[in-house]
């Protein structure tokens, strides 16, 4: 089972706090979240995800500014042309590692 942690997210309202879980829920390989202090541990069903969950975790951790490095693990063949597309808004942070 693979676990990605977002730490220390800031929501602005009460009603994004709510829009983040919802939209955390609604990705398929997503099958535990717990949070355990100030991190959020996100437990993932498969340890090889679809292109459609990796665009979602990419579009949510982006927006509520979750290190995207983590979701390098999940390059493979299949994906490689999309997702290690160095034009992409992500690819610096999920491929480059800053000094």
């Amino acid at each position: 089972m693979t676990t990605l942690v977002a730490r220390e997210i800031v929501y602005y309202s009460s009603r994004d706090e709510d829009c983040f879980f919802s939209w955390l829920h609604q990705i398929k390989c997503v099958s535990d979240v717990r949070g355990i202090g100030c991190e959020l541990h996100i437990s993932l069903n498969e340890t090889q995800i679809s292109d459609d969950d990796l665009r979602e975790f990419i579009s949510l951790f982006h927006r509520y500014g979750v290190d995207k490095a983590q979701l390098s693990q999940f390059i493979n063949q299949n994906n490689t042309i999309w997702f290690a597309n160095e034009n992409a808004y992500w690819y610096r942070d999920v491929f480059i590692k800053s000094p």
